[in-house]
């Protein structure tokens, strides 16, 4: 699932729909900077344990700099995306960089 925590997306997704990825909107992380950072983190750090216990994998999205990495880490998130790792690339590109590593 992409993108939960924006627009309308609710708990109650994650025990009706069989997925196996759950896709943290940037939107969360962003919102940690803020004031209210710590009540953001617990739902944040519950949102992945509960995924963790349905054996739902978590992404990270909008990870751009190295602190956000570490914070992905300290909060067990299993994935991080963003320009941080790597800037969009073409299609080609990425086959050639990614796919074809182990083909004899």
């Amino acid at each position: 699932m992409d993108d939960f925590g924006s627009g309308y997306s609710s708990l109650n997704i994650l025990g009706n729909l069989r997925i196996d990825e759950l896709k943290l909107d940037k939107g969360f992380f962003k919102e940690l900077e803020g004031a209210d950072r710590r009540r953001q983190t617990i739902i944040i750090e519950h949102i992945i344990e509960i995924s963790k216990s349905l054996k739902i994998s978590t992404v990270a999205e909008g990870i751009e700099t190295e602190g956000d990495q570490q914070m992905v880490r300290d909060l067990d998130c299993d994935y991080g995306q963003g320009y941080y790792y790597c800037r969009p690339v073409p299609v080609e590109e990425f086959n050639e960089k990614y796919m074809k590593k182990g083909e004899a």
